[in-house]
């Protein structure tokens, strides 16, 4: 597998010669499934960036969740229907076909039979990413970039290229692309100088105040409601020395549950389910610690699938008993601590 995280910016001229070297007529850009802003977005923008230098991409968004249609629809954002209608055509035909994985490095993490069947059927097999990512062999070629959102690297890419124009022309695309860096920092707490770079250059052609409205406007359901107030009911709560860390349970929107703790006054915040014998943990964190980091280590030593930001992490994991959930959250409450007795400003000693 060809891989680059490099800061140089040859990265990007390496994936379009891969691409024309393995001769990839017809692209196939795939989100995670439950994809967020910054996949969409990101899927968006490549497609532009691909059609500008003549390859065929289309995109395939495995589903969309409740707050992504919202933004879609209010925004007034393309649905990419004739792609999705495009690609079945494709995949029955058994044309030979190039995937990007976007926002995700590792296809396990898809679990609908026809979207395995469609990577499956992949000539090449490319990854782009800013994930805390395991090494996966089956790609051909990682993109794999440390910045706070795949949107960043998108831009990056149209710069580098010289595509600039496709954000100019695109007011839509650059808003798209706004939000996504937005929904991806937490609204800029997770933000650095290379995102507020990004930021004032799509703010040039995009509409900043529109998508930050919008998602600051998105409606929750009665279920993500409840689960919300549940998650709170169910709290166990650790405290070291000033750091306050806490652990729920919920059924589903483990994403929402945690980062709704965080807001209640949790500086770290991890939130289980367990749905047959799969784990879904995600945490949340306010204070400056590698979560991503964190749960990527979980994930190797339990063969599970994990990564993600400093502040905002998901790990899943295939259980082999119904005993190895509780050495997991153990390790996961170790692992923090390690990671903050390492930094004095916040603990001193314990």
């Amino acid at each position: 597998m060809k891989e680059s995280s490099k800061e140089d910016f040859s990265v990007y001229h390496d994936l379009i010669s891969y691409l024309r070297k393995n001769k990839c007529r017809k692209i196939l850009l795939i989100a995670h499934e439950q994809p967020d802003l910054d996949a969409y977005a990101s899927c968006w923008g490549l497609r532009e960036l691909l059609s500008k230098l003549a390859f065929d991409s289309l995109i395939f968004l495995p589903s969309i969740p409740m707050e992504l249609r919202y933004i879609i629809q209010t925004m007034n954002f393309p649905l990419f229907n004739r792609d999705k209608e495009r690609i079945y055509d494709i995949v029955r035909e058994n044309e030979e076909i190039c995937i990007i994985l976007v926002d995700f490095t590792d296809p396990s993490r898809l679990e609908k039979k026809e979207i395995k069947d469609i990577v499956n059927q992949a000539k090449v097999l490319i990854a782009i990413d800013h994930h805390h990512a395991a090494q996966r062999d089956n790609l051909g070629f990682l993109l794999l970039k440390p910045f706070n959102s795949t949107a960043e690297i998108v831009v990056e890419f149209m710069f580098n290229l010289n595509l600039v124009s496709i954000l100019e022309k695109n007011k839509e695309l650059s808003t798209a692309l706004i939000g996504g860096i937005l929904v991806d920092t937490s609204f800029l707490d997770r933000a650095n100088s290379k995102t507020f770079y990004t930021l004032s250059i799509l703010s040039r052609y995009g509409s900043y105040s529109r998508i930050l409205h919008a998602l600051k406007n998105v409606p929750k359901s009665i279920d993500e409601k409840i689960a919300r107030l549940k998650g709170a009911q169910r709290l166990k709560i650790s405290r070291i020395n000033d750091i306050i860390i806490v652990f729920s349970n919920i059924g589903s929107y483990e994403s929402s549950v945690a980062s709704a703790l965080i807001g209640l006054g949790a500086d770290i915040a991890i939130v289980l389910s367990k749905k047959k014998h799969i784990a879904r943990i995600v945490g949340r964190s306010k204070i400056n610690i590698d979560l991503g980091g964190i749960f990527k280590k979980i994930a190797d030593k339990y063969m599970g699938v994990g990564g993600g930001h400093r502040g905002a992490a998901a790990l899943n994991i295939k259980l082999k008993n119904e005993k190895e959930l509780d050495s997991i959250i153990d390790k996961i409450y170790e692992l923090i601590t390690q990671n903050l007795l390492r930094q004095k400003k916040y603990l001193g000693t314990l």
